[in-house]
């Protein structure tokens, strides 16, 4: 179970770019819609799935409730594959690969998981790709959201990751695939750019 305090609305309050804490109010006009944009912090322990119950009040008065839930993977790469329109119908193939430099001189293709939502608020459960990937389904308007373990990355000696789709028969698709790290390990950067 994570504590109340791990979710924070970054709308309110935080530390900015320069490093120092600041706060403010956000005053919504009566009718008037506001966009909140809130934070988890997740311990780097944490694992598997996650639910709870977020209360927004003004002035002590409770505006709604909403119901939470997420998943912890752990420490990896993801990706979010959108499949907007598809010209015939046909699937398409989606592979993760492991590449040994950014212009994939030498690859070698991983397992991953992926689940499908098929409707706004309809997601499948998580489902294991092997080296082969995955076929698409042939009708347009569904999204992936795609996930490689920073262990299976490792098992290749291959430090950068790709998702690659492969139409079937020719057949072009409008499509758009956002990706990111999870716990990303930087270098420590030099305090100054003189020392």
């Amino acid at each position: 179970m994570l504590p109340p305090t791990t979710l924070r609305c970054l709308s309110l309050g935080g530390v900015g770019p320069d490093g120092k804490r600041f706060a403010k109010t956000v005053a919504v006009p009566a009718g008037g819609v506001q966009v909140l944009w809130c934070g988890l912090d997740v311990p780097a322990s944490a694992r598997g799935r996650y639910e709870g119950r977020a209360v927004l009040k003004a002035a002590g008065v409770v505006l709604g409730e909403y119901d939470l839930s997420f998943e912890v993977q752990g420490e990896g790469a993801f990706a979010i594959l959108w499949v907007a329109a598809i010209d015939g119908a046909t699937n398409h193939t989606v592979t993760a690969v492991a590449c040994d430099d950014t212009s994939a001189s030498s690859t070698s293709a991983v397992a991953f998981r992926y689940k499908a939502m098929t409707t706004f608020d309809t997601m499948g459960a998580w489902t294991e790709a092997t080296t082969a990937g995955f076929a698409t389904s042939s009708t347009a308007d569904n999204i992936y959201v795609l996930f490689v373990p920073a262990s299976e990355l490792a098992s290749t000696g291959y430090k950068y990751l790709k998702f690659q789709t492969v139409e079937g028969n020719n057949q072009p698709v409008d499509a758009m695939i956002l990706c990111g790290v999870v716990n990303p390990r930087y270098q420590a950067q030099p305090s100054s750019l003189i020392d």
